[in-house]
């Protein structure tokens, strides 16, 4: 037994010098992608990495004069990439160079990229999807529209599910609330022909992220009692695990808003109570938000709960309150200030900036000013770290990996 454990140490330990010897060998020796991929591969990811840096001159001479060469001559297998998320084909690489040249405003070579990847892997939904999110950010509605209801008719189960998905999202950007209900009433790709047509059926077979972005569309349309139903029904479902709780949304989740894990969801209903002005309605989930850490002192849930309370300011300030609301902004940024992260989070920028309103409308200009300065330099500050850890994380995997 005693040797068995020997035997075991010995092979950990050279496997452990075998991994550091080969990452400072990745360090030293700037180019050892063809271990993992064929030659125009590293032409290509040259051209993308000064493409990053705002250099297209690599890329453009890549693209008239390397490219066609490489697709005529059929040089575009596939291979495995050393670390997941990285594209793994010539037409994954043209859709990660479309991105560099819409970060910079290229729009016509961006556009055209994302088309020749399309036309290199047809049926590919992230390229499809790519181009549709293009249009739409160039305001160019009906190109992505056509796009994903022509992807739609021929995809299956889960892909139907994520063309149809960013065709709602779609629709609730452009406030097309009717094809947006429409839409999100209607089956599955397989159960296309059973749209649902009564009330009760409709929310008890949603997702809850249907749910959600149904009630969205309604409350927009000033239905106030139709949106308070989905919410509270999609609160119920979470509360009793019949929706999974998310405890990180995903991108879109993002940006339509919308709420995830169980303590979100009570900060999100609470603040659509305190929109439509039901001050007891809207404190009774902010409380019930905040009361969420005593179960779980994970700093995760406790930053909430600190928001929770800065929602509590924010109802005595709609109240008419000025005095309450200062010392409970004050409290939230005390306790946000004791938590164990390096940098400020969204919530207490957003604390800070309604506190800033408060004491405007208080006529306390003085001390605006200086918790407005402060909510701009935290918000800047968390920008820039957002952006170099990105930026580091990419650059690492790439210098051990690919280069």
């Amino acid at each position: 037994m005693r040797n068995y454990y020997l035997v075991l140490y010995l092979l950990l330990a050279t496997t452990f010098g075998f991994l550091l010897r080969l990452d400072s060998f990745a360090q030293v020796v700037p180019d050892v992608t063809g271990l993992f991929a064929p030659e125009w591969f590293k032409e290509m990811e040259k051209a993308r990495i000064t493409a990053e840096k705002g250099n297209f001159v690599p890329a453009e001479d890549f693209l008239n004069n390397r490219l066609p060469k490489i697709v005529k001559n059929g040089e575009n297998p596939k291979y495995i990439t050393p670390y997941p998320g990285f594209p793994n084909s010539l037409s994954g690489e043209l859709a990660s160079l479309a991105e560099c040249y819409l970060h910079y405003g290229k729009f016509d070579q961006a556009e055209s990229l994302f088309k020749q990847a399309i036309a290199l892997a047809p049926g590919k939904r992230s390229y499809e999807c790519g181009l549709a999110d293009f249009y739409a950010k160039q305001k160019r509605y009906e190109e992505a529209e056509s796009i994903l209801k022509q992807a739609m008719k021929v995809a299956k189960d889960e892909q139907y599910r994520h063309y149809k998905d960013q065709l709602i999202d779609l629709y609730l950007q452009q406030t097309k609330y009717e094809q947006t209900e429409t839409l999100i009433k209607e089956g599955s790709e397989s159960e296309k022909k059973t749209t649902i047509s009564h009330d009760h059926d409709m929310i008890s077979q949603l997702s809850d992220r249907d749910l959600l972005r149904l009630a969205k569309c309604y409350d927009e349309q000033g239905k106030y009692s139709q949106a308070e139903a989905l919410y509270l029904h999609s609160l119920k479902n979470l509360e009793e695990g019949k929706s999974p709780s998310r405890n990180h949304a995903s991108l879109q989740d993002q940006i339509n808003k919308l709420p995830t894990g169980l303590q979100h969801r009570y900060e999100f209903i609470g603040n659509f109570y305190l929109k439509h002005k039901k001050f007891a309605q809207a404190k009774d989930y902010f409380e019930r938000a905040r009361s969420i850490k005593q179960d779980h002192p994970n700093p995760v849930y406790l930053k909430h709960s600190y928001y929770a309370l800065s929602c509590l300011a924010d109802v005595a300030a709609a109240e008419g309150d000025p005095v309450k609301a200062e010392s409970l902004y004050k409290e939230a940024l005390e306790d946000y200030s004791t938590l164990p992260f390096p940098l400020p989070s969204d919530e207490e920028i957003i604390t800070r900036k309604h506190y800033a309103d408060l004491l405007k409308r208080t006529n306390k200009l003085s001390e605006a000013k200086i918790m407005e300065t402060s909510a701009n330099d935290c918000q800047e500050q968390l920008i820039k770290s957002r952006q170099s850890y990105d930026k580091w994380t990419e650059d690492h995997v790439r210098l051990i990996y690919w280069e």
